[in-house]
């Protein structure tokens, strides 16, 4: 089924114009020159295109993310990966940017696998690995058709701003010393859930820290790996926010009702009763 057949709920329906917004908006304009991206420490603006696979995993690219754009653009990983060793990213964004169309792989401990400093759209693309984050932003993040897999905090995190998740796979986030995190989504204002799976993270789904979560024709489960700890000194659920979530042909097993007066509180709060083990 996909958004043009299932009825709108007033609330997706500016989620999904935000989503096309971010795909229409992200720079560079179409008559951008296009650059060739090749080699290890690459620096770009504009309009990005991978060539092959890049490796870069020597120690001697530790310091620097793989690839980064300076003043907006767009990367196309054109069906090729990035491989980072240790350190720090895959892909830095300086302003708005989006990456699409690839694979981005850790094979050892380092830091988010995007992270921008404002607003970040990733489309067609698969994160796996042992991240911090899967994609960072200090703004608004956009995820559409994608898979982000096994990083150790967060999936998708927007620092100051919201996220919005469209067709997209948000599994498996979280890792045994990072209970604190173990998010699949987690964002400062609305987090905006559609047609997508969310499941098997460290301790929650989503997370809203001043807002509510929205999920339409979504499935969330199993967000609870922290097996010994969830329900006793730790909150594990598949949602969690400090306004009530609004359901629209979705389902959840669990919600949580985050303090606002005590945000860092990790114990169980009272759910919301729109899930079906509330």
């Amino acid at each position: 089924m996909t958004l043009s057949h299932i009825p709108r709920h007033p609330y997706t329906l500016a989620a999904a114009a935000l989503v096309a917004l971010a795909c229409l908006l992200t720079p560079p304009s179409a008559a951008a020159e296009i650059t060739e991206v090749k080699f290890c420490r690459q620096k770009f603006s504009g309009h990005g295109v991978l060539v092959g696979d890049l490796d870069c995993r020597d120690r001697k690219y530790n310091r620097r993310p793989a690839v980064q754009i300076t003043y907006g653009g767009r990367l196309d990983l054109n069906g090729f990966k990035i491989i980072k060793g240790r350190g720090r990213q895959a892909v830095r964004c300086l302003a708005n940017c989006k990456v699409l169309n690839g694979t981005l792989e850790l094979r050892r401990r380092g830091k988010s696998a995007v992270r921008g400093r404002r607003k970040v759209t990733l489309d067609n693309v698969v994160i796996d690995g042992n991240w911090t984050n899967g994609v960072l932003g200090r703004h608004n993040v956009y995820v559409l058709n994608s898979t982000i897999h096994n990083t150790r905090s967060a999936g998708v995190r927007a620092l100051n701003g919201e996220a919005y998740v469209l067709n997209s796979d948000i599994a498996g986030n979280g890792e045994k010393g990072l209970e604190e995190n173990g998010i699949g989504i987690w964002a400062e204002g609305r987090v905006t859930i559609i047609e997508s799976l969310v499941y098997y993270n460290y301790r929650f789904g989503a997370v809203s820290d001043t807002q509510r979560v929205v999920i339409e024709n979504t499935a969330m489960f199993d967000n609870n790996r922290r097996v010994g700890r969830c329900d006793i000194d730790l909150t594990c659920a598949d949602m969690r926010s400090a306004r009530k979530p609004t359901l629209f042909q979705a389902t959840c097993e669990r919600s949580d009702r985050k303090r606002l007066s005590d945000p860092d509180d990790p114990f169980p709060g009272t759910p919301w009763g729109v899930c079906t083990l509330d």
